[in-house]
């Protein structure tokens, strides 16, 4: 509902709220300063934005449920290097424009999906840096977490990249 096109996250920021840019229609650019803190992004935080790219810092820690729900521009996607699991929430990426080659993210991080999908499965393919070389592997780390027929099955997709200096 903002007329707002583009805005900078400071590094001192430390979470970014539930639905806090949602129905920001025309917001296209979201710059994440140097050396942020900023650790979970809640649920709803981005999501029905126009945002084209975004890049996520190795401090983030967790993305909530639907963060980029109806991002319809949403192209690219890239998480910082971190050695620490990131949780992604249950269909944070849904309806967004990304595909399988469009998330980045350092070769020695993991991205821990949530989804309501029945079965343990790869929700996406990561891809190597730039410069650098060996197969992306995806594999299922997690079995589902609800047993009842009534709530979706929750489960949790580790990504991990093997890959060789040059």
């Amino acid at each position: 509902m903002s007329g707002l096109a583009s805005i900078v996250l400071p590094a001192a920021l430390e979470m970014v709220g539930q639905g806090s840019f949602t129905f920001s229609s025309y917001l296209r650019s979201i710059t994440v300063e140097r050396n942020s803190v900023l650790k979970p992004v809640s649920d709803f935080g981005f999501s029905s934005t126009a945002i084209t790219s975004m890049y996520l810092p190795a401090s983030v820690e967790s993305v909530g449920d639907r963060s980029w729900y109806a991002c319809f521009s949403l192209k690219w996607l890239d998480f910082g290097c971190s050695n620490q699991p990131v949780t992604v929430g249950i269909d944070a990426l849904y309806g967004s424009g990304l595909t399988d080659s469009t998330i980045s993210k350092c070769p020695t991080s993991q991205l821990l999906l949530l989804t309501s999908q029945p079965t343990p499965q790869p929700i996406l393919q990561p891809t190597l840096a730039p410069g650098e070389t060996g197969q992306p592997t995806a594999q299922p780390c997690g079995m589902p977490t609800s047993q009842s027929s009534s709530e979706p099955t929750q489960l949790q997709t580790c990504f991990s990249t093997t890959s060789a200096p040059l």
